[in-house]
Parts: C-alpha cells; sequence; structure tokens
C-alpha cells in the first residue's frame, strides 16, 4: 500500500467550539500527525483552536460554518484554491454544510473524499435526506457506532460495505493528567459536599439531554444525594426553567450547576454519571470519559449508550424519557454495597481501555490506505 507519511489530509467541520465532533477532529489530527501524516483543520474558528496550534498542526480560519446555498457554492471555489496551495492527498469532511463545499471542490480536482457522520441528523423530508447527503457521498463513510451505521444504511439504502465503524478513542494517559489541587478548588468552588453521594449530568442544558427527565427522577429517591449539572445553556431561559423545576420538586438545595468546566473535575469528583438523553446519543463520549475515571453510568438504552455502558457491569441501562424507571436505576447504584461498587468502578476503568484512541487511529488510517 502507499505509504501516508508526509500526506496532507484535510479536516473540515463548522468551527471548533466545544463539543464531541470538535474534540474527536482535534484528538484525530493530534494523532495522525504523530503517524507521520500533515493534518490540516479547516473551521470558522473557537476556542479549541488553541490545542492544535500549540503542538503545530495547521489550522486555516474559513467560512465554514455557513448554510447559506450561495455561500457554499462560493466556498468551493475557495476550496479548490486552498486544496492546491496545501497540496491535499485527502479531504475528510465532519459536517453537512462543509461537506457539500469540500465534496464538489474534491470532485472537481479528482481528490479522494471521506466523511465521518457524526450524528443521526433529521431525515423526514426529502429536502433533510437530500441535505444529509453530502455525508453519503465519499468513498467510505466512517462512523463511530454500529447504531449509527444501521440508521444509515436503513434511511438512505447505502451500500454497507461503504459504512465503517471506528468508535471515538480516548488518550487515557493524557486524559487523566488532571491535578489534585484543580480538583480541590473545583470542589471548594462549588461547595460540594464530600460525605454524600455525587450523582453528575454533563453535557449542554438541551431539551435532548434529558435534564428534567433527571430531576423528576431525583425527586423520587429515597436515599440522601448531591447533583452536580456540569454544562453551558444555549439560552439564559433554558438555564431558568429548569432552575424553576427544582424550585417545584423542592430539590434546589441538592443540585449544584457548575455551567462550563473541564469534565475530568466533574468526573474525578462523581459516584455516579447520568446520560438521560431522550433521542439516542450517536456515540456518547461522556460514558466513556467517566467510565476513564472509574464512575459507573446509568444511560438511556438507545444508540451509542448501549455499546459504551455494559448493563450489570458498568453501569445500568434505563428506560428513556422514563423518570420511574431513571429514578429505580439511581436507587439500586446508590444502594451498592462498597464492595459492588468498587467492582463496578474497576469494570468501568477496563472497559474504557477497551476504546483506546491509538485504536481508532489506526482504523481510520486503515480507510486512508484503502482510498490512497
Amino acid at each position: 500500500m502507499v505509504s501516508l507519511k508526509g500526506k496532507v489530509v484535510l479536516h473540515i467541520l463548522p468551527a471548533l467550539k466545544q463539543g464531541g465532533v470538535e474534540h474527536s477532529v482535534v484528538n484525530l489530527a493530534l494523532s495522525q500527525q504523530k503517524s507521520g501524516l500533515v493534518p490540516v483543520v479547516v473551521s470558522q474558528g473557537g476556542a479549541m483552536v488553541s490545542k492544535l496550534e500549540a503542538v503545530g498542526v495547521k489550522h486555516v480560519l474559513f467560512p465554514a460554518a455557513t448554510k447559506n446555498p450561495i455561500k457554499i457554492l462560493c466556498n468551493v471555489s475557495r476550496l479548490k484554491k486552498l486544496f492546491k496551495e496545501l497540496d491535499v492527498s485527502l479531504v475528510h469532511a465532519h459536517s453537512r454544510a462543509p461537506a457539500w463545499s469540500a465534496y464538489l471542490a474534491a470532485k472537481k480536482l479528482g481528490i479522494p473524499y471521506l466523511t465521518t457522520y457524526h450524528g443521526v441528523y433529521g431525515h423526514k423530508s426529502r429536502f433533510k435526506r437530500w441535505y444529509n447527503s453530502a455525508m453519503l457521498k465519499g468513498q467510505f463513510v466512517i462512523v463511530p457506532s454500529t447504531y449509527v451505521k444501521e440508521h444509515i444504511v436503513s434511511i438512505y439504502s447505502i451500500d454497507a460495505s461503504k459504512v465503517i465503524v471506528v468508535p471515538h478513542g480516548l488518550d487515557i494517559s493524557n486524559f487523566m493528567k488532571v491535578s489534585k489541587s484543580d480538583v480541590q478548588d473545583f470542589v471548594k468552588r462549588f461547595k460540594i459536599p464530600s460525605d454524600k453521594p455525587v450523582i453528575s449530568i454533563v453535557g449542554r442544558l438541551t431539551r435532548l439531554k434529558g435534564h428534567r427527565v433527571l430531576f423528576d427522577a431525583l425527586a423520587q429517591l429515597k436515599q440522601d444525594f448531591v447533583c452536580v449539572v456540569a454544562g453551558p445553556a444555549r439560552k439564559e431561559e433554558d438555564l431558568d426553567d429548569l432552575k424553576m423545576q427544582l424550585k417545584r420538586l423542592k430539590l434546589s438545595k441538592k443540585v449544584i450547576f457548575t455551567g462550563s468546566v473541564d469534565g475530568r473535575l466533574v468526573y474525578a469528583n462523581s459516584d455516579i454519571l447520568v446520560s438521560a438523553s431522550i433521542q439516542p446519543e450517536t456515540f456518547g463520549l461522556t460514558m466513556l470519559e467517566a467510565h476513564a475515571f472509574g464512575v459507573p453510568v446509568v444511560a438511556t438504552a438507545h444508540g451509542g449508550a448501549t455499546e459504551i455502558v455494559l448493563d450489570g457491569v458498568t453501569g445500568l441501562w434505563v428506560e428513556p424519557k422514563d423518570a420511574d424507571d431513571l429514578a429505580r436505576g439511581l436507587s439500586i447504584m446508590l444502594s451498592l454495597s462498597p464492595a459492588e461498587m468498587k467492582k463496578m468502578k474497576e469494570a468501568s476503568k477496563k472497559r474504557a481501555l477497551e476504546f483506546d484512541l491509538n485504536e481508532s487511529v489506526k482504523a481510520t488510517l486503515k480507510v486512508y490506505q484503502n482510498m490512497l
């Protein structure tokens, strides 16, 4: 097979703000650089650009987030010029709007093109399915879970052999590098008690993440606890609505909102992580990250969650949108003996090791090899 060393691989996505897609692209680019490839990331910028630039990975500022059809078409000629300037060998798209521009530019220049289908997008209308199809036009389509593969094969009748499952990986050794002083400062800052079990939920404060379901479940618990809610709100009203719900349930003193923080500080102070998403997660990076810290997960039993959390071993599965069943699961977890909880924590750490970033990178490089 052709050597990949020195080959320029261009990754394109809307922006590099905090998020699962952004983290996976940054991790992939950093690892590919270590493998001898020359990754270039094209986006509209964001907080995570500094992570790339700190180790010499090139980032190109580009209006990749636009969904305006005219601007998308205008981006085609701009990308053609960029691909030529950088001598790009392969284009890897990670989101629909920039995927259209990247696909058309790559096609005109005869550059191999593939995508990673990170999300299960809305597909009810014919227009939506057409818009999504930019993510299916590559020689291969990488997906993070079997759930996503089955979804797109079913909805779009794509050849299953084109769809390659490559679970997101975690660089465990680097990910676990969090200082004790930072952890202590986090506990002190948010006044997290040390004498109560800590239930946490990490993610943007949106309806889809199931915070409302979680709060209804917490109201049913007989055991003592504190709940840490980490993640930003899209709108101030979203946070206000959640606080009003807690007030009605008389839970305000038991729930701590931290806003955007380093998730590792949350995991390091958690006994249980909850993934209460009311729609299936395509993968569920927070669950994997929690497992790396030895934190069991109570997760809604659909989507990628069932491919990470082992029911009864590294956590529990509960019914989606069902506060009663979530309360049942949390109650079971809180009732575990110290020996039982220790066993589940050890199993969680072991499970996280099965999602090694190096293996994900190797699998992706194998796809590249087949394309080139």
